[in-house]
């Protein structure tokens, strides 16, 4: 299975991974399974879009970040295979918004001491972290949120969660304040992944993971960079003091580390029927064609020709069903039984 991360801030890059969805992911998925029956292997395409695959519940006990990485785990896996790599696998999509950078669940014990030395921990952090001692070695873990924010105004479940709101800023202010304060100290103490999970959005985590800390990605992973003349507030960081500075560093560590760059130049926020839609579309067609292609051959000439990777799809849905499955329209949540 060709599991394909899809790693960008959302609200910015709504249109461009709805015209993925809707014009060039349905034809692609068909592409795919008709080379492997041509080449007697069965593979078929699935891009991931965590979009709507975080619940509330994983927000509360600060597991969403663990959740986004495990799929991009999954995504560089084979099925069945653990340890063996399947490309491509993750695509980033990267314009003027940093995204949201929550305070880490989990701080290791070594970068809990080194915080320290920097004198970030404080009363507030030892409130809410706890040390884990069944970890080895042990770790800080972020307590659950106990709080409910649709609580009634007033009641002791929504105070709590007004509480946490406004301790979570605090937190980040901390961790903000003496990263900018002594960036070069910062910096020595901690390398440029160990940074993202520090102070870092959850999409350069992403991209730590998928890109910078996996074997060969500049290989196959294609970096997809929009500018937008004078774009709008929801397409740039809410906190453009520290997230500014974090983007800057973190385009230029991706073009210095050799990946692929498409770049797109506009005049006015995309909107569906966009020539650039299409060209990005099938910029991204093409990136994934080539790859998944090589990987076909690969497959196709070695010996796990007869232990295909994933059964057909039509081996167990009709393809009239198929074809209703892809027409779906993203708009609200879709049900399979």
């Amino acid at each position: 299975v060709f599991r394909v991360f899809l790693s960008s801030t959302f609200m910015d890059w709504a249109v461009e991974r709805d015209h993925l969805r809707n014009h060039v992911f349905p034809d692609l998925t068909t592409w795919v399974e008709e080379q492997a029956r041509e080449k007697k292997v069965s593979a078929r395409f699935l891009p991931v879009d965590l979009r709507w695959g975080v619940s509330e519940e994983a927000g509360k006990t600060h597991t969403t970040v663990d959740i986004c990485l495990e799929e991009v785990r999954r995504c560089q896996e084979k099925a069945n295979r653990p340890g063996e790599t399947i490309k491509p696998n993750f695509m980033v999509f990267i314009g003027q918004r940093y995204g949201w950078r929550p305070v880490p669940p989990k701080i290791s014990q070594d970068y809990w001491q080194e915080l320290d030395k920097l004198g970030v921990i404080d009363d507030l952090f030892l409130k809410y972290y706890q040390e884990d001692l069944n970890a080895d070695p042990s770790e800080y873990v972020l307590k659950a949120v106990e709080g409910d924010p649709e609580a009634p105004e007033g009641s002791p479940q929504r105070n709590a969660w007004e509480e946490w709101q406004t301790a979570e800023k605090e937190l980040r202010a901390k961790l903000d304040d003496s990263y900018l304060s002594g960036e070069s100290e910062w910096r020595e103490k901690f390398t440029v992944e160990e940074l993202a999970f520090l102070v870092g959005s959850v999409t350069e985590q992403e991209i730590v993971r998928g890109a910078f800390e996996a074997a060969e990605a500049e290989k196959h992973v294609h970096i997809f960079s929009r500018e937008i003349e004078n774009p709008p507030a929801e397409f740039l960081s809410d906190d453009e003091l520290i997230s500014s500075k974090l983007l800057g560093q973190l385009k230029k560590d991706l073009k210095d580390r050799g990946y692929t760059i498409h770049n797109y130049q506009l005049e006015s926020v995309p909107v569906q029927g966009d020539d650039y839609l299409e060209q990005f579309g099938n910029d991204v067609r093409k990136a994934l064609e080539t790859t998944i292609e090589g990987e076909l051959e690969e497959l196709a000439s070695s010996d796990e020709i007869h232990q295909a990777d994933a059964p057909d799809l039509d081996s167990y849905v009709e393809r009239p069903e198929q074809d209703e499955v892809r027409k779906w329209d993203g708009s609200k949540p879709m049900l399979v039984y």
